[in-house]
């Protein structure tokens, strides 16, 4: 019963799921991508074209963004697929910004865009790096303070307590339960480090 629920809980946090860290990616690329577009003379669709390699992920999205354009689509039908194959808020503000700079040649509010993506992840790696310590010290007492103080209950217990535990359940106990709840706990600590 309680793996199920468990596992129902991992299925509602998207555990399993590739597409948040995915999202996190692209979003990691766009002040680069911001500085190294508006600071180029080329035409816009020269330094679409360019983008296609060197920003990671994001290079993939304005490869297909590319790919749409000599099809025959409209650069807003274009951005219009992007923003529906990336559910992300910054992402789509991203493609308004550069669709709003393809029709007016004004690179001011994706600048802004590229500042506000950069400051934002920059807040995300210093809340992180301050909230590690005490991350440190919950993985550190799940993994070693809790076993041992089980360990000692047990000794204990089972010598003035009567309690009578079976070899076969503490060796379920310290060799399946507690590593199986440290993996689970693990996993859902590195769910929560921010894209560098």
């Amino acid at each position: 019963m309680f793996g199920l629920f468990l596992f129902v809980l991992l299925l509602k946090t998207n555990f399993f799921s590739l597409e948040p860290q995915r999202i996190a990616l692209v979003e990691k690329e766009i002040p680069l991508f911001v500085e190294v577009f508006t600071t180029s003379t080329d035409d816009f669709l020269l330094k679409l074209d360019s983008a296609r390699n060197g920003f990671g992920e994001l290079s993939k999205e304005i490869d297909l963004v590319c790919v749409n354009l000599t099809k025959g689509f409209s650069f807003p039908q274009t951005m219009q697929a992007f923003r529906q194959r990336n559910n992300s808020s910054a992402l789509v503000s991203f493609s308004k910004a550069l669709e709003d700079y393809y029709e007016t040649n004004d690179s001011a509010n994706l600048i802004v865009l590229g500042e506000g993506v950069f400051s934002k992840k920059l807040n995300a790696i210093r809340s992180f790096s301050s909230k590690s310590s005490l991350v440190g010290i919950v993985f550190i007492s799940l993994s070693v303070v809790i076993p041992s103080l089980c360990a000692a209950y047990l000794a204990v217990g089972s010598s003035f307590l009567d309690l009578s535990f079976t070899g076969n359940q503490v060796l379920v106990l310290f060799s399946i339960t507690f590593p199986a709840v440290n993996l689970i706990v693990s996993g859902l600590l590195m769910e929560k480090i921010p894209v560098f």
